[in-house]
């Protein structure tokens, strides 16, 4: 693995540890909080954690379902558009994990600082679903 790879591997990973979803309304994570043991390194050239080598397989793109609303949608459209979003988001989800995915890797959907109603059917309204849901 070269070193750009283990890098970016190491800052995703760091990064989901961190990450703060106002879908679960969590407050926002003290890195300084997170014990060593939970961060990835490298050993002996391999991705470790806890001292245990650990293999990431990542899904790499745009990997959440946009809800497509627009301002003129009815309120009813406005919520089939957003649960239908959500739906596919955890159908991807599901269809990752049954293929042994266990990381992902975004494009542009992140870092997200709009600013937003959660179930807004935004993108970063999608972002933040997905992010929580994986």
């Amino acid at each position: 693995m070269g070193h750009q790879t283990q890098a970016a591997a190491v800052c995703f990973v760091l990064y989901l540890a961190m990450i703060v979803s106002p879908v679960r309304g969590q407050s926002p994570t003290d890195p300084s909080t997170i014990p060593e043991s939970e961060y990835v390194t490298v050993r002996d050239g391999h991705l470790s954690v806890d001292g245990q080598r650990r293999r990431f397989w990542a899904v790499i793109g745009k990997l959440y379902s946009d809800s497509g609303v627009t301002p003129n949608d009815s309120p009813a459209e406005h919520r089939a558009k957003v649960e239908t979003a959500r739906k596919s988001t955890d159908i991807l989800l599901d269809r990752f994990e049954k293929l042994g995915f266990n990381s992902f890797r975004l494009w542009t959907a992140v870092p997200n600082t709009e600013a937003y109603t959660v179930g807004d059917g935004s993108s970063a309204d999608s972002v933040d679903y997905f992010l929580a849901q994986a």
